[in-house]
């Protein structure tokens, strides 16, 4: 599969695809367009990302593709935003990849400050109990595609994938709409 036109990101391991669009920079224009996504009831910017998203990653470069299972939400935080803000993205996603889009796979179990407001040297670790396999025979013999707005550690991602494995899917490949890079990641 050609990356040539996203950034591949090699977090999890070398076996798994982590395809982004965007840098996450503080104050960018991208930080800008997700805090209104996730923050001020604009889910319909996930749609937008996921045209974006296919235009970088056709269609063609995905022919193998199941079920796609986003990043769960805590349902605290579900109740009080009243959406998942990764609801359109899956949902665009699966309709032009001729997928599934699955809520009931992975779930949140642990009510978790956001990623912005934690440091990035937090321990994988303590994501680890955060998240659980729900329905494991969902996802057996699948090809996932897990689905995250914004990497920054790579820590939640790296734990939906110990727990998604524990379904023995096909394959697992991670769809994010940016990534924020280490401080001289990339220097």
């Amino acid at each position: 599969m050609s990356t040539k036109n996203g950034i591949n990101v090699p977090l999890v391991d070398k076996s798994i695809l982590v395809c982004t669009i965007f840098f996450n920079q503080p104050k960018g224009i991208v930080l800008h367009f997700i805090h209104h996504l996730k923050y001020k009831n604009q889910p319909e910017i996930g749609a937008f990302f996921a045209r974006l998203w296919l235009e970088i990653y056709p269609k063609n470069q995905w022919p193998e593709i199941d079920l796609i299972i986003p990043v769960p939400l805590h349902t605290r935080k579900q109740r009080k935003r009243g959406y998942n803000q990764l609801d359109l993205f899956g949902k665009s996603l699966a309709i032009i990849l001729d997928a599934h889009y699955c809520t009931n796979v992975l779930k949140q179990s642990r009510f978790e400050l956001s990623q912005t407001k934690k440091n990035v040297s937090v321990p994988i670790e303590s994501k680890k109990m955060s998240y659980h396999l729900e329905n494991p025979e969902i996802v057996s013999a699948k090809s996932v595609l897990l689905i995250d707005d914004v990497i920054s550690t790579g820590a939640t991602i790296i734990s939906c994938v110990q727990q998604l494995k524990k379904g023995t899917p096909n394959s697992i490949k991670i769809a994010a709409i940016a990534y924020t890079p280490k401080k001289n990641q990339f220097i």
